[in-house]
């Protein structure tokens, strides 16, 4: 079965469940788990609020949902970004987080038991793991797990440089950091680094 069948059975199956559970409704967001066992969806009521169903139950209501909802790899977890007044919460699976003044890409690791994503307060940005802020910085980049989920790295801007953060600590500075991979058993990182004109393969830290 290629992506593009498995899109549109997924597509049919919202389409059944939407009517099912809520037709007629304008639906903002909507998001089948990988299993296709639970269907969930915003809907944009009459005043002005957003209610997100999961599996045809409601839930909170916010001023909005400004993120595409999203499963875990196992579907037992559920997240998406909604805001209140002039603050956005991570809501997972159905507990708000903290209000922030923004909330950017999140991801869950591929055992589905972490959870991470990039959190602005003011002029500055920091990375949220499992509820737990991290070190703060001018710019953060989207969180990336290793394929055994045991390390988490993302890229981190400050003082006119880039550099890599993996597991908390932060590497060499660079002007440029690009294409971070881990290895397929997830025990080795690599990226491409720049400094001016030149450009260095750094696999484990290492140049």
């Amino acid at each position: 079965q290629n992506q593009s069948q498995s899109q549109n059975q997924n597509q049919n199956l919202v389409t059944k469940k939407l009517n099912t559970f809520c037709p007629g409704c304008k639906i903002w967001t909507s998001a089948v788990s990988p299993d296709r066992k639970h269907f969930a969806y915003a809907v944009e009521g009459k005043n002005g609020k957003y209610v997100l169903f999961l599996d045809g139950k409601e839930g909170k209501k916010y001023d909005g949902v400004i993120s595409f909802t999203f499963f875990s790899p196992d579907s037992q977890h559920f997240a998406y970004v909604a805001y209140e007044g002039n603050k956005e919460f991570m809501v997972l699976d159905g507990e708000k987080s903290k209000g922030y003044d923004n909330i950017y890409p999140f991801t869950f690791s591929p055992d589905s038991q972490h959870f991470a994503y990039v959190a602005r307060e003011g002029n500055k940005e920091f990375m949220v793991l499992d509820g737990k802020g991290g070190k703060r910085y001018d710019r953060v980049y989207s969180p990336i797990f290793s394929s055994d989920s045991q390390h988490l790295t993302y890229v981190a801007y400050e003082d006119n440089k880039y550099f890599v953060v993996l597991d908390g600590k932060g590497g060499k500075r660079y002007d440029w950091i690009y294409y971070l991979t881990f290895s397929p058993n997830g025990q080795h990182f690599a990226y491409r680094a720049y400094e001016g004109k030149k450009a260095f393969v750094v696999l484990d830290g290492k140049e």
